[in-house]
């Protein structure tokens, strides 16, 4: 049987976290729809690296550094036999854009089986969901509203170009929240933040400290540019808080922070 050489790369946020990772659906032959991991054959002369470098750029127009090789799948399909280096690769700068697949989609470690596999990567799914670290439940619930936002048509889809807001870390994304309300309305005034009441002020964590207040200010763009009603959303905030089950900790009362602005205009009686 004929044995065809590839290579695919598994692209993630951060190859020191691997929190969430990127796949495509193919979108041509007999598996078209179904899901897999760019990449593609290896040319006479190539190195598996190299031809993964050049398969990236073709398909998704971005340029990757590689990390290490997870594995090499062998398989049986009719016609041929398929050997597929696939290695872990995080984007060296630029946003994915679709030049061959239908689809292209960001997955959580939770996210994995939600998607139909192409046959050959299914072993190889679970050796990546192995290694993948858990999601950061503050960074996920920003990309949440970051969406949701973009869905309302209050931030344009452009907040989504790069850098891509997948690899971006908790602090990273509330600061790109806070600077694309801020470009959208730029005639919008805030008032001054009484930092020395905020419910902030006893965090430990100088970045979480600093992202509450980032916060307050995404509010009051959403409150004053009429996407918010302020007073159902501090009710919300304090409801929450305030429920015999609420633990009380810096991550809990940021996340309850982010949950009240969601309730941004779709959220709205």
């Amino acid at each position: 049987m004929k044995t065809v050489k590839v290579v695919a790369a598994v692209i993630c946020d951060s190859l020191r976290e691997k929190q969430s990772i990127f796949a495509t659906a193919r979108g041509y032959g007999k598996f078209k729809g179904q899901w897999e991991f760019p990449g593609g054959k290896v040319e006479p002369g190539e190195s598996a690296e190299q031809a993964l470098l050049r398969e990236i750029r073709e398909e998704l127009d971005v340029n990757i550094v590689l990390g290490d090789l997870i594995e090499t799948v062998e398989y049986d399909y009719p016609a041929f036999h398929l050997s597929m280096d696939c290695f872990w690769c995080e984007l060296s700068g630029g946003a994915p854009k679709l030049l061959e697949a239908e689809d292209g989609r960001w997955l959580t470690k939770a996210d994995l089986y939600t998607v139909p596999w192409l046959p050959a990567d299914i072993s190889l799914i679970r050796n990546i969901e192995s290694q993948m670290g858990e999601p950061d439940l503050l960074r996920t619930q920003a990309l949440r509203l970051l969406r949701h936002l973009c869905e309302e048509h209050i931030l344009p889809e452009t907040v989504f170009h790069a850098p891509v807001p997948e690899t971006q870390n908790f602090s990273a994304l509330v600061s790109r929240l806070r600077l694309a309300l801020g470009e959208r309305y730029p005639s919008t005034k805030l008032k001054r933040i009484m930092k020395s009441v905020h419910y902030a002020n006893g965090f430990t964590d100088a970045r979480l400290r600093e992202a509450a207040f980032t916060l307050d200010e995404a509010e009051q763009y959403l409150v004053r540019n009429g996407f918010l009603d302020h007073d159902r959303g501090v009710a919300y905030f304090n409801e929450r808080i305030t429920a015999p089950d609420f633990s009380v900790s810096a991550q809990s009362l940021l996340g309850v922070m982010l949950e009240s602005l969601l309730l941004a205009k779709a959220g709205k009686s």
